[in-house]
């Protein structure tokens, strides 16, 4: 339903535009929020550190890179990932203002057009003060996944591999 909703192909509006996974490091949060951007089909506004790949990504190096590339866009979808440490700080005591105040613009810019969306990763949602956590509103909180999860995702990357080297 989101990527139908941002593709246009759905004509209800999105109940929830900003989404936030969570969770301890290496639990999956990046490669949910790249197999999610993999379903969209328009320009994705992207900062962070995995190398995320997709044929209408903008890359941005800072936050404020991120507001000016997403204000040229109609429609787009904006991933953060890692936003602890895009902001800097694992603590929200330490992170400086500048970078929350771009947090909050990039927040402000998703919840007054109806055309984009924001979606990120965190280890923790203390990264986000409470003015900035009230405008998530969907928190996703990822824990270990089971047996039967685990073998979903190595039989989906079994045949990647499978399909991108031999078919």
């Amino acid at each position: 339903f989101f990527a139908n909703f941002l593709d246009g192909k759905h004509s209800e509006k999105l109940a929830s535009r900003t989404f936030a996974l969570v969770g301890e490091p290496g639990l999956g949060k990046t490669y949910l929020m790249e197999r999610l951007l993999c379903a969209v089909q328009l320009p994705i506004i992207f900062a962070g550190y995995a190398p995320v790949r997709h044929p209408q990504l903008v890359s941005c190096m800072t936050l404020k890179e991120v507001i000016a590339k997403a204000s040229e866009f109609k429609k787009c979808l904006i991933a953060l990932d890692d936003v602890d440490y895009l902001t800097k700080k694992n603590s929200i005591l330490d992170v400086e203002e500048n970078d929350r105040k771009a947090l909050m613009n990039i927040l402000e810019l998703v919840t007054g057009d109806e055309a984009k969306a924001f979606v990120c990763t965190a280890n923790s949602m203390y990264v986000f003060d409470e003015a900035l956590r009230d405008r998530i509103e969907v928190k996703i909180e990822m824990g270990l996944p089971n047996e039967s999860s685990k073998l979903c995702y190595l039989t989906t990357e079994f045949q990647s591999i499978i399909n991108a080297r031999y078919l």
